[in-house]
Parts: structure tokens; C-alpha cells; sequence
């Protein structure tokens, strides 16, 4: 099982780079510190305190990562998305730069609140507007802006013209996976790829839509508002 301390075993920037970082996003400032965050497999990251505001900086640090331009093409695409109204807040970027290595960094807005996975775990709470909530954003963010190519977050892998020649590639792919779980019959197996095949018409589209892969109840945010979640 690979963890994130697989890619990262020590802070890849000094402390005195991180506050001079600090320090130029925020000349004016008159109290400026940086606290590392638990270890994250993507990027490393930290809260950087001014004066009374908080605000995150991450730094990308896996040479794939860096090669693939993965943080920059992520500040892109939050730059984008704060034309749009999706019912969600997402973090503004702040700032962006490159440490004395060449790490890309981006300082964005601090979002506050708990993860989804400890607000459900909490008592009597109601959950309905927090899924309706999650639905629009989702629809949202499916109606807002495109991009020409389908793998553009994606390292090394070839190239696709449509949606369905990116489907077959993946099912393909997938399939001795899929062979192998012990909840699903070879006939069940082949039901479900064909329905998917069925349906491979119906997608036309030439531009494709910014989605979040893992939005997950560890990737959201919300709060216990009188024992309603709220995102």
C-alpha cells in the first residue's frame, strides 16, 4: 500500500524558504508564519498565519507532477471556476510562485469547517439538503467550463480523440480487475459493459468538463449547523 510518507520523507523546502515565500505573497504583513499540514501524496502543504487571516500554500514536489504542470493547471482551472456559482465554495488562489528548486507553489484562501467523513459521524444529524446541495454542485460544475482534451491531468497516457475511444481504452484496461471481484458473476460483468457500450452514442461532445475525481466525504467541508450539514 503506498502512503504518502512512499513520496515524501522530509519537508522538501526549508523553513526559511517557506517564510520567504510567505513573506513576498504577503509584503505586508506584519506577522507571518508557516505551519506544516499532515503529509499529502500530491503536494505538500502548509497553513501560512498573517496576522489574523489563514491561508494555505502547496507546493508540488513528485517530478511526474512537476513535469506534468499538474499545480499550475490546478490554479487554471480554480481561476476559472470563480466565474461560476456552484453552490460550493472552492479556495481562491492568493498567489503563485516557484521555490529556489523550481517546486511550483500556490497560496489560496483557507476554507474552514470539518470533513464530511466527521460531520456524519456526529449525532442526529440531517444530511438531505447537504446531498441536494452536493447535487447542484455537481451539475454545476459539469456546465462550466471546458477543455479540449479529455486526459489533460493525466501523465503518460495516450491520447483520445472522444469520450467513447477513452471509455473502450479503460474498460479494456479494467477488465481482468473487474474478472476478479468476487460480488459480480462473468455474466453480470458482461451485462454491465454492454449497457455501457450502448450508451457510448450518446456521448458527442469534442470539449469536456472540469470534474473532481474523489469528491468524497474526505474532501469536503461543511459544518454542523443545528444538526444540519451544511457544505
Amino acid at each position: 500500500m503506498v502512503t504518502p510518507l512512499d513520496y515524501l520523507v522530509a519537508d522538501p523546502v526549508s523553513d526559511e524558504e517557506k517564510e520567504s515565500i510567505a513573506r513576498s505573497a504577503f509584503p505586508h504583513g506584519k506577522r507571518v508564519s508557516v505551519e506544516q499540514m499532515p503529509l499529502g501524496c500530491t503536494n505538500a502543504t502548509y497553513r501560512v498565519f498573517v496576522d489574523d487571516n489563514v491561508y494555505v500554500m502547496r507546493i508540488a514536489f513528485r517530478p511526474e507532477r512537476i513535469e506534468g504542470r499538474i499545480l499550475e493547471k490546478e490554479v487554471d482551472m480554480l481561476r476559472k471556476l470563480e466565474n461560476y456559482d456552484l453552490t460550493i465554495s472552492l479556495p481562491k488562489v492568493i498567489w503563485t510562485g516557484y521555490t529556489g528548486q523550481g517546486f511550483p507553489v500556490m497560496i489560496e484562501t483557507n476554507l474552514s469547517g470539518k470533513t464530511l467523513r466527521v460531520l456524519l459521524e456526529e449525532a442526529s444529524v440531517q444530511v438531505d439538503g447537504a446531498a441536494r446541495t452536493l447535487g447542484r454542485f455537481l451539475a454545476a460544475l459539469h456546465s462550466g467550463p471546458k477543455h479540449p482534451a479529455i486526459e489533460e491531468f493525466e501523465q503518460g497516457r495516450p491520447r483520445f480523440a472522444d469520450l467513447p475511444s477513452y471509455a473502450r481504452h479503460y474498460l479494456a484496461e479494467w477488465r481482468p480487475l473487474c474478472e476478479r471481484v468476487t460480488y459480480a458473476s462473468l455474466k453480470e460483468i458482461d451485462q454491465a459493459y454492454e449497457i455501457v457500450e450502448r450508451g457510448m452514442a450518446h456521448f458527442t461532445e469534442k470539449e469536456f468538463p472540469f470534474i473532481h475525481m474523489d469528491t468524497s466525504i474526505e474532501n469536503l467541508l461543511g459544518e454542523n449547523d443545528g444538526g444540519v450539514i451544511r457544505l
